[in-house]
């Protein structure tokens, strides 16, 4: 973050970022976690040895098709994206990756996901002979609030001295 925290003198701070109505408060966010997934097979000519290649489009194809994808439950997302893989069309593909996102209202639970699909990656991969990474970045981390949590009290009295409810 770009900010001089040692001129700060409060220990609180909000944050104005939603494009919901004037009045809305956001008392909770999900944790999202964001993966990177490259499998690595082996190239070979596609006519003449294909049997030699391990295809990385293939692995990563059945992965992508192993897991359930969209609203998973009724608090949590998973989304697949950016697959990408390059090469000639006569060359059995070494290289394929794809990113995903979770997103969960439960504690630990955009984690929990991805650690699913890295399951079914890890399965894959092995029975394919592919060799698998995975990058995890918390995007982030996600946070819920009573309404009647104390940090809220003096944005419910500003609001009400201006009449908004």
């Amino acid at each position: 973050m770009a900010a001089e925290y040692a001129m700060l003198q409060s220990k609180k701070g909000y944050v104005f970022d939603s494009s919901a109505e004037v009045g809305s408060i956001i008392v909770r966010s999900p944790q999202i976690m964001q993966y990177r997934f490259s499998i690595r097979g082996k190239a070979a000519h596609a006519a003449i040895h294909p049997e030699q290649g391990i295809n990385a489009i293939v692995v990563a194809s059945e992965i992508v098709c192993a897991v359930s994808w969209g609203r998973v439950s009724e608090d949590s997302t998973m989304n697949v994206g950016n697959f990408r893989a390059e090469g000639a069309t006569n060359v059995v593909c070494e290289q394929a990756v794809f990113e995903t996102e979770t997103r969960s209202l439960r504690m630990d639970g955009a984690r929990q996901l991805g650690e699913t699909v890295r399951s079914i990656a890890e399965t894959v991969c092995a029975k394919r002979g592919a060799q698998l990474t995975v990058e995890t970045m918390l995007a982030v981390p996600g946070f819920s609030l009573t309404q009647d949590a104390p940090v809220l009290a003096p944005m419910y009295r500003a609001l009400a001295r201006h009449g908004i409810e």
